[in-house]
Parts: C-alpha cells; structure tokens; sequence
C-alpha cells in the first residue's frame, strides 16, 4: 500500500519477529515501512480493518517483496499525513523505555525505530528521573500494571502541587495479554496514525445531556444498545465516546452489555484457583445481549467506566480483562478509567475537543487529567492511556485561543468556527465563565503550578460536543463564589439551631422549608458547576435565590423576638439553658460590659448538637451579653440613666472574618410590670435595621430612644439582638428612667420622687 511518499508492507505471520526489524532502517532509507505482525490464533487478524491486507506480503527468509494487487485506495487516503521530516520533529524529545529483560523488547525496539527516538532499558521505573524527555512510551507486561507501579510512574512524569499531583509529562502505555498481541497493536498505532481524522464520524454513547444536542451520531439512554453501536460504529480514524456504568468485565449500556471475554473458546477446570465468572465454566451467562469487547472495530477508544482497565491483580482472570481485550479489537489507541471513580460526561467532552482542537493524545490526558485535579482535587490520574502519546488527530486552527490580563470582570467575545476555546488568565485560579445562554456549553480548569506552589497562568476551556463551532457568545468571567456558598450553607445549621435556643417561631418554619428545598436545588447546579456553563451560571442565581431566603428568615426571628418582648418577659438564657450543659471548666472572671464589675463567662454546650453560647453573668445587670463562641464584637454606649424626650445611644459592632457579611439587628425596650404597653412610654429608632460588614471592618448605628413623659420611674433594659448568618447574639444593657423637679403619683403630690 501506499501512504504518501512512503509505501507500507505488512508482514503477516512474522514469525521471525528480530529478522524484521534488522531491515527496517534500512528500509525506511528506501521509503518503504514495514509493519510485523504476529498471529495467535484463526481469527487474531480480525484485529484489523479487511481493507488493511489488500496489499500485503508473508516474510520468507529474511526477504520481503511486494503483492502483485494493486495498493488500496479504499481504506487509506493517498497523501499521508506524515513526511520523514515531520516525523522526526512529532518525535522529537520522545523516549520509548522498557524494563531490563522485559520479551516487549523487541517490539520496543521496532518502535523507536519507526518513531526515530532514543530506546531507554531500566532495571526499575524510578531509573527514569535520570532521563531527559518530553513524553514517554513504556512498553510493559500486564502483570507490571499495579497501583505500586502507577505510583511509581506518576512520580516521574508528574509534579506535586498544592492541588495535589499534576501531570507534567506525557506518557503512553503499550502493554497487551500477549507478545503477538503487542505487534498488533503496534501495527495498528502506525498505521491509523497515517490516515485521515473524521470528526463528524466520532460516536458518542450512553451520554446523559444527550438530548440538549440531537445530534445524530450521538446514542443516549434511549438509543444505546450493541445493534445501535454496530450500526453507528467509526470505522475509519475516528473515535468512540463511552460514558456508562462498568465493571472490571463489562460496561453496561442499559440492558445490553460490552463483556471483556477474550476470543477464541474458553475452557477452565473447575478445580482452578483462577478467579472467573460463571461463564468461565460453561454456566451460561447471566447478562442480557453481549457485545465481546474485541469485536468492537473502531480504531480510537475513549472509556469512562469505573474500572475500565482495571490494575492487577485484577477481580477476575485476565481472560475476563475488559481493558486488555479492547486492546486486541480494532483499537489503536484507549484512553480508559483504571479505577472506581465519580466522572461525569463534561470529561468526554473535554478530551473530544481537546482531540479536534490538536492536541496530541498524550497532551490531551495530560490536560484532561490535569483539570479533574483542578476541579476535584484527584490526587492522581483519572485516564490512562494506551497507545502513542505524539499521535495528532485534529487541527490546531480549529482552536480559539485568548490572552487576558485582567481577571476581575474580563470579557470576550466568541465568533464561532471553533471546535474548543481556550481563555489564558493570569493568576485566575476561582475564575469561571459566565455564559447567560451557554446552555449547551461546558467549561474546564487548569491552573499550572512550578515545583514551588507557583500559580501561573490559569487556561479556562469553553467545549461543546459538536456545535460549538455554530455558536457565538459572549464570555463574562467571575469569581466563583466559594466562600459565599460555604456561608449559605453554614446558614442552614444555624437557622437548626435556633430550635434548640428555643426561638423558632411558625413563621420560620416555613422559610426554612423554602432555604433546605433551594439549598437542594443550588447543590445540584454546584455539582454540576465544574463541567456544565449553563450550571455555573444558573449557580449565581440561585444564590441570590437562597440569599433572600436566608434574610427573610433573619426578619421573621427578628420580629418573632420584638413582638414577644414588647408583649411580655423574654429573656433568651431562659428559654434555653436548661437543655444545655454548664461546662465548668470553660469559666473565667471578666468585667460587665456595662457597669464594668466582676462578672462570669460561662460555656454551655448543647448535649447533642455542636452548639455551644458563651454568656456573661454579672451580679448587677444580670446576664448581658448572650453570644456564640468566635462570635461578633459588640459595643453598646450610651447613659446609664435617662429622660423625657430623646436618648442617644451608640451600637458598634466590628466583623472578626477575613471575608463581609451581613447583619441584621433588632432594638427594643423589655416590658415591666404595669405597663401595658412599651410602644406607649417609649420608641426607639432604629428599631430594625441591616448594615454590611467589610472584612474586619466595623460599623455603628446609632439609637435614638425617645420616652414618654408617663414613664413610670424604674430600671428598664434595652435589648439589643443581633443576627450573622442567623448567629443570634445578644445585649441587655439595663437603663434607670428618673422622674426630674416634679410630683408624680396622687391628686395631692402625696409621692414626690427626686433625683
């Protein structure tokens, strides 16, 4: 056949595998490539497209020659994408490896021929951080495949970050269940890496936000069975997309199953240790329709299931290797899952448009891998790959690239044409895109880190499945509102915990309702957030949603305490304490905030929640202060005896968080014994007001009260409650009404009451 400038044999039945590859530069001087194939079995050279042995030629004596037919023009496009000199720049910094005595060394050797790199032998893995290369191909055995071994190699292709371990370089695994197996795989890596990429043939299965694109090459729930995907398989240079449930055996695409049994007729003894399903000895099997891993003829797999290729020792035998057995399909490259894992369908889509966008396979796990570390703080890699990292499918041209210095309200705009955008921000490590009709889009992150913990420059990727390149919108990007969502959360519990304080009126009950079914909804959208735009966006929103909820619970406690003081006692120690512990050793002698004498600061803990009060118990004014631990700063200033007519006093409150808030407070003067109504001898104003806190500011509000010449003359005590986050704090600070140069009391005078 011919590629190009370089024309391809294919050696069928290469039994002399090390005869072969003696011929190869000297073959390759000639432009001609030839690519060895073993066979261990009838049917092993189903592993190929048909189309690929139009020409080819049996090795007999150290000779090769050519077929009589003509080359194919069916299967392979007639320019190749590669010339030696392109070839050689793609190569450039990449270094195959094996270990000491490994049989994969021959195969190893015929490959950094072909790929004209250098060909590293170890004794161990970690001998690779002597080596100075860009990417890596490690031919290994199976058995070697352990998570101690993974270890190993992220170690020497990855970087410790505070994020935990990032890929650094990238790296490629060419492993299989046998050596003719290995040269198979091999023959097929170089050989689809000549043909054309085709996009639009890529067949996507079993994705849930199928249905927001109706695309046709597209299967979701409804459509996924093994008829639809023979039916829509790429045959050419393209790749399948699995999102789905799996086990280290099989995938499941609803009642239909892609099972990992190898080829060929399996017999095991019963006696065997080996462990295998009940199919393994002749029981029939317990799934629905089966689709046998090998017979999948695409050439490029992408596989996100738990366990797709599972680390050994595996659950079953390798017979049963679901990852191994894709390996001797039609596959020339699988990126798959080695573990169980929570992914999502935005990882697909990622690795499909970073596929189409150019990046090289290896750069495009590296990237993908990268991001989940980013967003789901993964300590290791989520994808593996088995196949040649340098392999180049799409076209850089189909990549929208923007360079922004600013990283507080950047905006952009998009014009279409592209398959992937990438935003490069400076120092944007909580930045997202806010995309108000990004419905379809979804995004990703990754910041890039020195070995030093180093933030550098931060690449924001907008993606699509397919549609991308027809859409044009505008980018916003903005803060992800981390802390503001933490707090919203915490607001919750605290608005639980007035329940145990014993102030939690009816009104309340049901804001709260409205704050769990919001909180429900703005966890879904967050959840969703790392990969969906439209969920990011929507996460906004409903913040401010939940917000107003959180504040309209606050007034509704807030007016649930004011309406009860002005109507009767209400004192907020007593309402709760007996449900609390005094803690003894939590007790130390402060001074009263008001009258300045010794007083005690008691801890009482809640039995069985984590709610704790701290409470000054002064022997004069009773029990000022009632707060939380950590808690606001607050300072009340104002006379100590008051008169008819306006009474100023001063509330500071200072904010401890490195972050603003908000705070909401309530003033009122207690009811006393014969009075009927407190409204009616004096008013204070403000009575309810909101202020905002910057971080470690502080504010004052300050209070008017205005009393009634009617006043009868006794202690009063001014109340001041105070909500954070529906935190309840509180102050009474008490006040003494004195009657001044007139009689009070009987017709007569009879009571004259002085200063």
């Amino acid at each position: 056949m011919i590629l190009g400038k370089k024309q391809v044999i294919i050696v069928r039945d290469a039994t002399q595998y090390n005869e072969v590859i003696d011929v190869v530069p000297a073959t390759l001087k000639q432009g001609v490539l030839l690519v060895p194939i073993m066979s261990d079995g009838e049917n092993s050279l189903d592993t190929f497209p048909p189309n690929f042995f139009d020409t080819s030629c049996h090795w007999e004596y150290s000779q090769w020659c050519f077929p009589d037919s003509e080359p194919s023009k069916k299967f392979f496009d007639e320019s190749w994408q590669l010339t030696d000199e392109e070839r050689k720049v793609k190569s450039a910094g990449l270094m195959v490896a094996t270990l000491e005595g490994s049989p994969y060394y021959p195969v190893a050797k015929y490959f950094s021929v072909v790929k004209s790199c250098r060909l590293a032998v170890m004794r161990h893995i970690s001998e690779f951080h002597r080596c100075n290369f860009f990417s890596l191909v490690l031919f290994v055995e199976p058995r070697f495949l352990t998570p101690y071994f993974l270890q190993e190699l992220c170690h020497v292709t990855g970087l410790i970050t505070d994020r935990g371990m990032q890929q650094d370089i990238p790296f490629g695994i060419m492993t299989a269940r046998s050596f003719p197996a290995l040269t198979r795989l091999v023959a097929r890596s170089l050989l689809f890496d000549g043909l054309p990429y085709q996009p639009k043939e890529d067949l996507f299965v079993y994705q849930p936000l199928a249905d927001a694109f109706n695309e046709d090459r597209i299967l979701n729930r409804k459509r996924a069975s093994i008829k639809a995907i023979l039916e829509n398989c790429p045959k050419g240079n393209s790749w399948i997309n699995i999102y789905a449930h799996g086990h280290p055996d099989k995938v499941f695409l609803g009642e239909d199953v892609i099972c990992g049994r190898r080829r060929g007729e399996l017999r095991v003894p019963e006696e065997s240790k080996r462990r295998f399903p009940l199919c393994g000895s002749g029981r029939p099997c317990t799934q629905g329709r089966i689709l046998e891993a090998h017979l999948l003829q695409t050439a490029n797999i992408f596989l996100n299931t738990c366990d797709g290729f599972q680390l050994m020792p595996g659950t079953y035998d390798s017979d049963y290797h679901l990852g191994l057995n894709l390996l001797d399909s039609w596959a020339s490259a699988l990126v798959s899952t080695f573990q169980v894992r929570m992914g999502n369908p935005g990882e697909n889509a990622l690795f499909s448009g970073l596929i189409r966008a150019g990046y090289s396979l290896g750069e495009a796990v590296r990237v993908l891998n990268n991001t989940l570390s980013e967003s789901f703080g993964e300590s290791g890699p989520g994808f593996l790959l088995f196949g040649d990292p340098t392999r180049v499918y799409g076209s850089k041209l189909s990549r929208a690239v923007y360079s922004l210095e600013e990283k507080h309200g950047s905006y952009l705009e998009y014009g279409g044409g592209s398959s992937l955008v990438e935003i490069r921000v400076k120092d944007g490590e909580d930045l997202f895109p806010n995309i108000p009709d990004g419905k379809d889009l979804m995004w990703a992150r990754w910041s890039e880190q020195d070995g030093q913990g180093k933030t550098g420059t931060t690449t924001i990727f907008i993606y699509s499945y397919s549609c991308l390149e027809k859409k044009t919108f505008n980018v916003h990007l903005t803060m992800f509102p981390r802390k503001q969502l933490e707090r919203l959360c915490q607001g919750y519990r605290n608005g639980e915990d007035l329940a145990a304080l014993k102030v939690y009126p009816p009104e309340i009950k049901g804001l709260m309702g409205q704050f769990k079914n919001s909180l429900t909804a703005l966890s879904r959208s967050v959840s969703r957030a790392s990969y969906s735009v439209d969920a990011a966006t929507q996460v906004l929103s409903r913040m401010e949603s939940v917000q107003h909820i959180a504040e309209d619970s606050g007034r509704a406690v807030l007016s649930y305490i004011l309406k009860n003081s002005r109507e009767g006692v209400f004192r907020l120690t007593d309402r709760y304490v007996d449900d609390f512990l005094y803690d003894k050793q939590e007790v130390f002698i402060g001074a009263c905030p008001f009258c300045q004498a010794p007083a005690e600061v008691r801890r009482l803990v809640h039995p069985t929640q984590p709610l704790e009060r701290l409470v000054v118990a002064c022997p004069l004014c009773g029990l000022p202060v009632d707060t939380y631990p950590s808690g606001l700063r607050m300072t009340l200033v104002g006379p100590e005896t008051v008169e008819p007519g306006d009474n100023q006093f001063k509330l500071t409150i200072e904010n401890p968080l490195a972050e603003a808030i908000r705070v909401q407070v309530a003033a009122c003067l207690e009811k006393v014994l014969g009075i009927e109504s407190v409204d009616a001898i004096a008013q204070i104003t403000p009575s309810f007001t909101e202020i905002e806190l910057s971080a470690g500011g502080s504010s004052s509000i300050t209070m008017i009260m205005s009393f009634a010449s009617i006043t009868l003359p006794q202690r009063y005590f001014l109340k001041i409650y105070i909500l954070e986050n529906l935190k309840l704090s509180h102050l009474m600070k008490p006040i003494y009404y004195l009657w001044k140069g007139k009689e009070w009391g009987g017709e007569n005078g009879s009571a004259n009451l002085r200063t």
